[in-house]
């Protein structure tokens, strides 16, 4: 199977802010480019993707690809926009990312599934819907769904109906891994499958490869002590991995992976470009 030598990962879009003229928004889009082409994934809620990759100077006409993690709005609100500025060969979803997704983390029902201009956008693009894992570029793949062995919950009191009566198991919930010479890095968008199933389906996948970086989204801020405290354990067990927590981790969250990882955690805002290059050496800014 491929890999590839050189890896660079620019975070498009993301709550935390970075440098000055960068728009933050609540969402995530990571634009990923290795020496076997480029892909999109995610695109946040959609006004800060476009201006940002300008900004960073991402020619977003680059993409092979489009990858979304999952269906939630601020992880597809920017499908519209960014498909007017490149028809890409591939879109790639779970079967259920477009199905109906509703939140009560504000105390009223909402819906916070795909928006009605992203569905317009893909019903005129190359989407495909897979479950299981696929290789949109050689030496990238999307995880597809994502077994739940442990006991980590989505990450929020998320339904599949209005009435809040179905919960939702956000089965479209996939990551990103990225194949380099030196070890397995996992982009995730929130890691609804939690991260320590995510992580040891990614190790199950390619047994024997070592992982280099968890970096995305965890959904850990209204997570209870134990499974902090259980995602940090998998997490410093990853020997020498690079950690960068972004997007839905939480404050508190946040603090205690910087507190357990030490010069291994990262934090991970909007701009934040960390590069891997054929060495296996990380450059981060």
């Amino acid at each position: 199977m491929s890999m590839v030598e050189r890896l660079s990962l620019r975070v498009l879009v993301d709550d935390a802010p970075g440098e000055a003229g960068l728009l933050t928004e609540h969402g995530f889009a990571c634009w990923v480019s290795t020496d076997q082409g480029a892909v999109l994934f995610d695109t946040g809620v959609g006004g800060a993707l476009l201006p940002n990759a300008a900004r960073l100077g991402v020619d977003l006409g680059r993409a092979d690809a489009l990858v979304l993690s999952h269906g939630h709005y601020d992880h597809t609100g920017g499908i519209a926009p960014f498909l007017a500025q490149r028809r890409v060969p591939l879109v790639l979803a779970h079967p259920a990312f477009d199905g109906p997704h509703y939140s009560r983390s504000s105390g009223d029902d909402r819906e916070v599934g795909l928006p009605d201009s992203a569905r317009l956008a893909l019903a005129g693009s190359a989407l495909e819907r897979r479950s299981e894992p696929s290789e949109p570029l050689p030496g990238l793949w999307a995880t597809g769904e994502i077994p739940r062995l442990t006991d980590e919950d989505v990450g929020g009191p998320f339904f599949a109906d209005r009435e809040g009566v179905s919960p939702d198991p956000l089965l479209d919930d996939q990551a990103l891994i990225v194949r380099h010479r030196s070890g397995l890095v996992i982009l995730l968008g929130c890691a609804h499958s939690g991260v320590i199933n995510t992580v040891r389906y990614a190790r199950r996948l390619f047994p024997g490869e070592a992982v280099r970086a968890v970096i995305g989204g965890m959904h850990l801020r209204n997570a209870p002590s134990v499974r902090i405290d259980a995602t940090l354990a998998e997490l410093i067990a990853l020997d020498e991995a690079l950690v960068g927590p972004a997007h839905c981790t939480g404050e508190h969250p946040q603090r205690a992976l910087r507190a357990g990882l030490g010069g291994r955690y990262r934090r991970v805002v909007v701009g934040s470009v960390l590069e891997l290059g054929p060495a296996g050496e990380w450059r981060c800014a």
